[in-house]
C-alpha cells in the first residue's frame, strides 16, 4: 500500500514540474519574441537617424563645396592673369627688338648715300660688296659674266671682258649698269645710285 501511495505522490511531483517548466518555457518564448511595437519604433529610430545623417552631411557639404568651387576659380583667374602677364611681357619684350633691327636696317640704308652715274668715286668704307646689297637689288641686277681681268697701275691699260665684250673703265655694261672702276680683284660697278665692287679673281 505504502509503495502504491510513493507512485502516486512521485507521479504527482513529476505532474507538478512539468506543470512549472512549461510556464517558464512560455515565459521565456515571451521574452524572447519582440513584439510588433518594438520593431516599428526601431525602423522609426532607425530611419530617423538616417534623415538627420543626410541633413546634417549636405548642411556641412554645402558650404565647403562652395568654397572649393571659388578656390578652384580663384586658381584659374590667377593662372590666366599669370598667362596673360608672361605673354605681355613677353611681347613688350620682343616689341622692342623687332623695332630695334627694323630701325637699324631702316637707318643704315637711310645712311647709305645715293650717287648718280656720272659721280666720282666716294671712299671705299661706303663701296659694299655685292653680296652685301639687299637680296631685292642683286635680283634686279642684269646677268654678269666674266671671262677675262688685267688690271694695271695706268688706267687705260686696264681691261676686263664682261657678258663677252672687252670692256675698259667707263663704259656702259647695260642699260643702267655701268663699268666705273677695274680693281686689283674685281670692278666696281654703278647700278640704281648706288657704287659696289664684285670680286671677280676669287670667282675663278
Amino acid at each position: 500500500m505504502s509503495f502504491i501511495l510513493d507512485a502516486i505522490k512521485k507521479s504527482e511531483a513529476d505532474r507538478k514540474k512539468t506543470q512549472e517548466t512549461d510556464i517558464y518555457s512560455l515565459q521565456d518564448q515571451d521574452i524572447a519574441r519582440p513584439s510588433v511595437h518594438t520593431h516599428r519604433t526601431r525602423w522609426l529610430l532607425l530611419c530617423f537617424a538616417l534623415v538627420i545623417l543626410v541633413l546634417t552631411g549636405w548642411y556641412l557639404w554645402s558650404p565647403l563645396f562652395n568654397y572649393m568651387s571659388e578656390y578652384d576659380l580663384a586658381n584659374k583667374d590667377v593662372s590666366v592673369s599669370v598667362v596673360a602677364e608672361d605673354a605681355h611681357d613677353q611681347k613688350e619684350t620682343f616689341t622692342p627688338v623687332i623695332e630695334t633691327a627694323s630701325t637699324a636696317t631702316a637707318t643704315a640704308d637711310e645712311l647709305m648715300p645715293t650717287y648718280l652715274i656720272n659721280d666720282s668715286l666716294p671712299p671705299n668704307h661706303q663701296i659694299k660688296e655685292l653680296w652685301e646689297q639687299p637680296v631685292s637689288f642683286q635680283n634686279q641686277l642684269p646677268t654678269l659674266d666674266f671671262a677675262f681681268h688685267v688690271y694695271s697701275e695706268v688706267a687705260e691699260q686696264r681691261t676686263i671682258i664682261i657678258n663677252d665684250r672687252r670692256l675698259t673703265e667707263g663704259q656702259m655694261i647695260a642699260r643702267g649698269l655701268k663699268l666705273h672702276t677695274i680693281t686689283e680683284s674685281g670692278v666696281i660697278l654703278f647700278y640704281q645710285d648706288r657704287f659696289f665692287h664684285v670680286d671677280v679673281v676669287t670667282q675663278w
